[in-house]
Formats: C-alpha cells, sequence, structure tokens
C-alpha cells in the first residue's frame, strides 16, 4: 500500500500535463496526443506534422509540459522500481532482482528523450544545425525508454504466470512488449500508439494491484 500512496502523487503531474497538451484536433493522425506524436517523430517531415498547427503559446505549453515531465519520471521511476523490488522480494526472484535496474536506465533516457524535445522546439538551438542528428537521438532515447519498461513489465508477467492466482495479469503484462517489437518492426503510427497506451493501461492495473494486496506492497 505504501508504494500505491506513492503512486497517488503521480496524479497532480497527470493533470498538469494535461492542461498543457495541444488541444485534440491538433494531434498528428495515427496518434492519441501530441506528446507521443513528438516522442515518435522519426524525420523533419513528421515533425512539421507535429509543430507547426501549434500557436506561440502552445508551443510553450509543450515546454512546459516537458519541464513537469522530469518531475513525473523520477516519481514513476520510484513507484516501478519499489513496486518490482518488493515483489522480487517477496517471491524472491533473481530476475526481478536484478531486472529492477533496467528501471532508472529508462527513467534517464527519457530525460535525455526530454532534452532532445526541448532542443527540437528551440528555435536558437535549431539554429546551429543538426537537426537530423537530435532527430536521431530523439528515436534512440525513446525506444530504449519505452522498450525497457515494456521488458520489465515482462519479467514480472513472468513470475506472475508462475502462480495460477494471476495467470490473467501475467499474459496482461506481456502485451505491452509484443506491441512494442510489432511497432519497432512496422513503424507503424497506430501500434506506436497503442505500445505507449498499453503501458499506461498496465502501470494502472498495477497501481491498483498495490492497493488489493495492500498487506504485501
Amino acid at each position: 500500500m505504501k508504494t500505491g500512496i506513492l503512486g497517488l502523487l503521480l496524479v497532480p503531474f497527470l493533470l498538469i500535463i494535461n492542461e498543457f497538451s495541444p488541444p485534440a484536433e491538433k494531434i498528428p493522425e495515427g496518434y492519441s496526443s501530441t506528446i507521443v506524436a513528438f516522442e515518435f517523430v522519426s524525420n523533419e517531415d513528421e515533425l512539421k506534422e507535429v509543430l507547426e498547427p501549434l500557436n506561440s503559446e502552445e508551443l510553450k505549453n509543450l515546454d512546459r509540459l516537458n519541464y513537469v515531465d522530469f518531475g513525473f519520471m523520477i516519481l514513476y521511476g520510484i513507484f516501478w522500481f519499489l513496486f518490482v523490488s518488493t515483489i522480487g522480494q517477496i517471491e524472491e526472484n533473481q530476475w526481478l532482482k536484478k531486472g529492477r535496474w533496467l528501471i532508472p536506465v529508462a527513467v534517464l533516457s527519457d530525460a535525455l528523450e526530454n532534452v532532445q524535445l526541448l532542443k527540437l522546439t528551440d528555435p536558437i538551438a535549431l539554429q546551429n544545425g543538426g537537426i537530423t542528428d537530435l532527430i536521431f537521438l530523439l528515436g534512440l532515447f525513446t525506444w530504449i525508454k519505452w522498450l525497457l519498461l515494456a521488458i520489465v513489465l515482462s519479467l514480472l508477467g513472468y513470475r506472475f504466470l508462475l502462480s495460477s492466482k494471476f495467470n490473467l495479469t501475467g499474459y496482461l503484462l506481456f502485451v505491452p512488449l509484443a506491441l512494442g517489437l510489432v511497432a519497432f518492426a512496422g513503424d507503424s503510427r497506430n501500434f506506436e500508439d497503442l505500445f505507449t497506451t498499453s503501458i499506461f493501461l498496465v502501470f494502472f492495473v498495477l497501481f491498483i494491484y498495490c492497493f488489493i494486496y495492500r498487506s504485501r506492497i
């Protein structure tokens, strides 16, 4: 339950992020949010598709969103690390005890991803050129972050599958990695969006799990 209470602290960050998000009519086709579309930009045309519809105030809000996200990533990183550590300790599972260290790497990748996002909205930074390099680094850190989180979820899923009581949860935890691999291989906007959405949904399931099994987590 203590871990779940920590998860509650993420709610204000989510509300602020939602407040700073561009309006729905300006979201690029195939995505459910502008920030996800921005994260998965892979060339200059896609970058223009994300940023050109936004006015100056909306661009400022997009930057504010990314600054707020630095706090959000620290909290979700701590939540996931404590959750996986607790399950690993309860179950005496070495895979989880080792796999939890992928979470700080994912958070670091998230931070580096945000740095690229902020540079790509900064006219001064773009005047120096290197936009192709920024987009490459953005893609690199974005995929590292999301895939590492999906791998950690799969490790949890494997552990849950060993217990008949949690079979459904175990299968559910494998879904993000499956979607992520399809998205990575197929370069599909729909699958990229499904991939990120699935991680948020599974995160919510784990959050609820903390309160259902509050005596242990």
